[in-house]
This record gives structure tokens, C-alpha cells and sequence, in this order.
């Protein structure tokens, strides 16, 4: 199953592939049909988010308006094993597939992660596979080390707190929405104040404050964990990242 959201606004398409629909439920909220706006001919506005969307039947029709497509999954017990079909189903023209790498808090259950042979199993095998779409990894920064021991240069992660943040609905500033731990609110201080000065972001970005095997990695530098799940697993962000199977050189 999957949901395209359409955002007038942005001239941009965000998909969601959902291969477990069984266990959820759709989208929640007000939801209203539009018709005769020419994106589509069965349209939903969803009235819950800040900017209203249009919701679009498949992928391709988005496609052929000419909106830029970016389909997101997310990685779990339920879908790791249809993530090669999946990869072979979608359209050949959209811009990004976004993998979301489950991290258990929230609604997230602990029973539906992956442990780290399965993490690195899936990194290295999105690491080998040629696909006609750009691919990019969330909360899954060893895709950067895996890429890089492949002989790849890609550029360092970007991870919680690490240029990123969440600013939730009512102005708490969080590292990322994985990892809401909040350290001030916007309506204090400026968002960029929050980001350079508070001392939870200045420690996930000091890559010699990690701990365990993430701060003794040869490529902490360009990784550095999943700091959410770490935080989410443990209750330290700057812990290591449980969910990594990579054993580093130094002991």
C-alpha cells in the first residue's frame, strides 16, 4: 500500500510505502475530497498539518505532473524481507527512496528492530545494489562506514543534534524527532541558539565525547552512531550505537 502526498506549495511529492499495512492504520484527521483541481482525478486534503496536501492515487500520476517524488520506508521486522521487491516496484522516476531505520520510541516497537547483523546486512546490501534513484539513510549512519569501506568518498552523516533538529509543535527544541530530548524552546531563544550553544547539541557533535565501541571507531569522524537509538536503547545519546555489528580496529 502506499500514500503520495502532494505539497502545492513545494511542487514536491512525499510517498509513503507501507508493505505491513496491516498494522496501520491510515492516516489520521479531518479528510476532505477536493475534486477539479488538475493534479489528479481523486484527490484528499488532509486538514491536520500546517500546509494542506494533496493526496494522489499512485506515484505516477505525481510522476507525470512533474513533481519530484521521494518515496520513504521504514526498515523493521515486517519489511526487511520485501525490501529488493520493493526496490523492483517503484517507479523508475522518482528522486529519492528514504529509508527510515526503525528507531524504538514513540509508537515504535523494540519487537520490530532489527538487530545489528540485519542492519549491516541491509546497508551493505543497498551498498551493492545499482537502482535508477538516488538513496538515502535515516537513523542508519553506517551506511556512510559501509559505503566508505566499499571504496566510496561519501560525505559524513548527518545525524541528531549534527546538522539537524526537531522543533516540535508547541517550540522545544529536540536533537532530532527520534531523539526528543528537549533543550530549550524557540520562543525563548532563537532556534540558532538552541543549535550552537546548548550543551546536549555541542556534546553529539564532538565526536570524542562517544563512548563504547562508537568512540573508539576508526570512522566515528564520518558515522558516529545512531545517537537516537542509542539514547532510545540505553537513556545515554552518546552511548554506542547497539544496532551497529561493526567491531573496530582499535581495542
Amino acid at each position: 500500500a502506499s500514500d503520495v502526498w502532494f505539497d502545492p506549495s513545494l511542487h514536491r511529492v512525499t510517498e509513503l510505502w507501507d508493505v505491513w499495512d496491516r498494522k496501520s492504520p491510515p492516516p489520521s484527521g479531518e479528510v476532505r475530497r477536493l475534486a477539479g483541481r488538475g493534479f489528479y482525478r481523486d484527490l484528499d486534503l488532509d486538514l491536520n498539518g500546517s500546509v494542506p496536501r494533496v493526496r494522489l492515487e499512485n506515484p505516477d500520476a505525481a510522476i507525470d505532473l512533474g513533481a519530484r517524488v521521494q518515496v520513504g520506508t521504514t526498515v523493521c521486522r515486517q519489511t526487511v524481507g520485501e525490501l529488493p521487491l520493493l526496490a523492483e516496484q517503484l517507479p523508475a522516476g522518482i528522486g529519492l527512496w528514504s529509508l527510515f531505520f526503525l528507531v524504538p520510541t514513540g509508537r515504535a516497537d523494540r519487537a520490530d528492530l532489527l538487530d545489528a547483523g540485519e542492519h549491516e546486512r541491509v546497508l551493505t546490501w543497498l551498498a551493492s545494489v545499482t537502482l535508477p534513484f538516488r538513496v538515502r539513510t535515516i537513523a542508519a549512519p553506517a551506511f556512510v562506514r559501509i559505503l566508505t569501506q566499499a571504496g566510496a568518498d561519501p560525505l559524513p552523516s548527518v545525524t541528531d543534534g549534527n546538522g539537524m533538529c526537531f522543533v516540535s509543535h508547541v517550540g522545544d527544541v529536540c536533537p532530532s524527532g527520534f531523539l526528543q530530548e528537549p533543550v530549550g524552546n524557540v520562543r525563548a531563544a532563537p532556534l540558532s541558539h538552541w543549535y550552537r550553544h546548548a550543551p546536549l547539541f555541542v556534546a553529539l557533535r564532538d565526536k570524542s565525547r562517544l563512548e563504547g565501541r562508537c568512540g573508539r571507531c576508526e570512522y566515528r569522524d564520518v558515522c558516529g552512531g545512531s545517537r537516537a537509538r542509542a539514547w532510545a536503547m540505553t537513556g545515554n545519546p552518546l552511548a554506542e550505537d547497539p544496532t551497529c555489528a561493526h567491531q573496530p580496529a582499535a581495542p
